[in-house]
């Protein structure tokens, strides 16, 4: 496969798939290589991760962080909450959570991901 600079890259990660440091590995390594031909950059890679699990909203940021630094792109472009497990005040702690990596500038979009009635 050619990369062009005309399509979508995206990488769909998960601290539960334990692949974000090498997925981001993966992708600098491609980025500063020979094989990338179309002269792509990070920002035409869209990258997501999601959170374990639910819990208090210290806990969630730390994850975030965790995450953002695992994958070593400098930013995630989309984090999602993975299930809505874990209870409403899990849930919104950790929303809260994402909304503050968002105004920090480590998550440009946050989201969930599975939801069903927990």
């Amino acid at each position: 496969m050619t990369p062009r600079a005309n399509h979508i890259y995206s990488f769909d990660c998960a601290q539960m798939y334990r692949n974000e440091q090498q997925a981001g590995s993966a992708i600098q390594k491609f980025l500063s290589s020979p094989a990338n031909t179309a002269g792509l950059k990070r920002e035409d890679i869209f990258y997501t991760t999601k959170l374990a699990s639910n819990s208090s909203y210290e806990v969630a940021r730390k994850s975030i962080k965790q995450s953002v630094q695992a994958c070593g792109l400098g930013y995630i472009d989309l984090f999602l909450l993975h299930s809505p497990y874990g209870g409403k005040t899990a849930r919104l702690e950790s929303w809260r959570a994402v909304e503050d990596a968002i105004e920090d500038g480590e998550v440009k979009i946050g989201g969930v991901s599975c939801l069903v009635s927990a």
